[in-house]
């Protein structure tokens, strides 16, 4: 995977964080009567619009600080994608509009993730794609709740 996402089940990445819509009584309760009365659509289209603006917003341009530069091509590669969803995940990530490891920006993985040299040395990656991420974590879940909040309120206001 070319990012790491930002929402549901899993990271692609060696860590994992979730971020649970449970504790918030109120949310929860918002979120049910919306689920009852619409579907879980208009909830799971909320959620992708809110984890993206959080990838946009937050993540890429912490990336975009911490990206290897010599000509400037991995900074004008990097995006922001939703991730693939299932039933039990959806969200966004920032990464590369290629997957790591092919095309032309075949060597970012390498930057990412490190190297051993021929000699037997090891060249550590620098995370540049990663530790934005998980540096963020606080951030970017109260971004999504807080988002998701305000677009709850408006539907039951209705």
């Amino acid at each position: 995977m070319a990012g790491t996402p930002l929402f549901g089940g899993a990271l692609m990445a060696s860590k994992k964080f979730k971020i649970a819509m449970t504790g918030d009584r109120e949310l929860d309760a918002k979120l049910k009567a919306i689920a009852a009365e619409e579907g879980s659509r208009s909830i799971n289209k909320e959620m992708r619009g809110a984890t993206r603006e959080a990838a946009r917003d937050i993540v890429r341009p912490l990336v975009l600080s911490q990206v290897p530069f010599d000509t400037g091509f991995l900074e004008s590669q990097l995006t922001v994608k939703s991730i693939k969803r299932s039933r039990s995940k959806l969200g966004s990530s920032v990464g590369f509009r290629e997957d790591l490891f092919r095309g032309d920006t075949f060597y970012a993985g390498f930057h990412e993730y490190g190297y051993h040299t021929r000699d037997g040395g090891v060249v550590y990656g620098d995370s540049f794609l990663r530790r934005p991420l998980y540096d963020s974590e606080g951030k970017i879940r109260s971004h999504v709740v807080n988002r998701v909040k305000r677009w709850a309120g408006r539907l039951k206001g209705k």
